[in-house]
């Protein structure tokens, strides 16, 4: 990747660990992802009005939209789930590290791309590192083991595949839709319907309690999301999305930090060790051709 694509990568990371941080400390994950996500589209739906009169939009890329809407809908379900039952630094990792296992085979499978023996070794590192921040203080008693922490790893799993699948439409669609705009496109039909997963029985309600009461993170998490997903999309459009899509896990990292020093979730060795794993994968991926 070029040096310009890996600083995107970087700012994303930030970001997007910042807004999950945001979800995870909520009293309500799921009410609270919902509504960061509305905001993300309300705030900026300007623009995509004015783009769109400007730049009418081909019916292939309102296909590649609404599928993504689709797939949204389900991201946002299975992750504020995944928030309520399990640990920021269970679920963030896990589901943004099993996308690293899917994202190379679809980017050979269906876009005809090519992998490096360098970046295939980054990221088998950033898989290995995945194994050990998440699984395996499991495997070794270190946390207890109940219905709810399966349930939720069950999820961040699918949530990773789920990635996997939307980040292949996600390269498809910026080759012919602004990568600032598309975000807003997709996040319309992909934040309301997952309010009919929020858990909640009065989700009106819900919704219009948790922003009143916590309104300016709300639009905070919804800038920053927005901003995020952009400048994201915009290094997949410019880099493989076998690179870019897993050298994107460092924010794996970030969102630990963040669950250590504000959350007060422990790091042990083992997921220290995992980091640095993560870490220098994600460097091999970014200088490989």
């Amino acid at each position: 990747m070029t040096l310009f694509a890996t600083f995107l990568i970087l700012l994303y990371c930030l970001g997007h660990s910042y807004w999950n941080f945001l979800v995870k400390k909520s009293d309500n994950p799921q009410i609270m992802l919902v509504l960061i996500a509305i905001g993300s589209w309300v705030i900026f739906s300007p623009l995509a009005l004015v783009y769109i009169l400007i730049n009418p939009i081909s019916l292939e890329s309102w296909m590649f939209i609404i599928i993504n809407s689709v797939l949204q809908i389900f991201y946002y379900a299975f992750l504020g789930k995944a928030y309520k039952l399990a640990d920021l630094s269970i679920v963030y990792p896990l589901a943004r590290g099993s996308a690293v296992f899917f994202i190379p085979f679809w980017g050979i499978i269906f876009l005809n791309e090519s992998v490096s023996f360098s970046a295939i070794i980054g990221i088998s590192m950033i898989f290995i590192g995945l194994i050990f921040i998440s699984l395996i203080p499991i495997i070794n008693k270190n946390l207890i083991i109940n219905k709810n922490l399966v349930i939720g790893i069950g999820l961040s799993i699918l949530v990773g595949l789920n990635i996997s699948l939307y980040t292949i439409v996600d390269k498809k669609a910026v080759s012919s839709v602004n990568p600032f705009i598309y975000p807003i496109l997709i996040t319309v039909g992909g934040s309301l319907g997952a309010i009919l997963f929020t858990g909640s029985k009065n989700k009106i309600a819900d919704l219009k309690f948790q922003f009143k009461n916590h309104y300016f993170t709300v639009i905070s998490g919804s800038i920053i999301m927005y901003i995020a997903y952009s400048v994201m999309l915009y290094a997949l459009n410019i880099s493989k999305m076998s690179y870019a899509a897993t050298a994107r896990e460092l924010t794996i990292i970030v969102g630990i930090i963040w669950s250590y020093f504000f959350l007060k979730e422990k790091l042990t060795i083992t997921r220290f060790f995992a980091i640095l794993i993560i870490f220098f994968g994600a460097i091999i991926i970014s200088v490989s051709k």
